[in-house]
């Protein structure tokens, strides 16, 4: 016969929940292109073209074209 949750008490998690996304942004992110900024919504992607710069936090990152994946939080 099963033992339900109730009556094993022993094999509850005790663990303490974490966070799920550690590649959370946190900060603001400001970003800027020359040519032109495009946005795909269908893939959470967002194209800067031309003189891309982008900042966040202490960072600054500057390039002729710049993918931003949103979902991974990845440029």
């Amino acid at each position: 016969m099963a033992q339900t949750a109730t009556e094993n008490k022993e094999q509850v998690d005790s663990t303490p929940p974490t966070s799920n996304n550690s590649s959370a942004i946190k900060s603001k992110v400001e970003y800027e292109a020359s040519d032109s900024i495009s946005v795909d919504v269908k893939n959470q992607k967002l194209y800067l073209y031309g003189n891309a710069v982008v900042h966040y936090e202490s960072m600054i990152l500057k390039a002729a074209y710049i993918e931003f994946n949103m979902v991974d939080n990845i440029a």
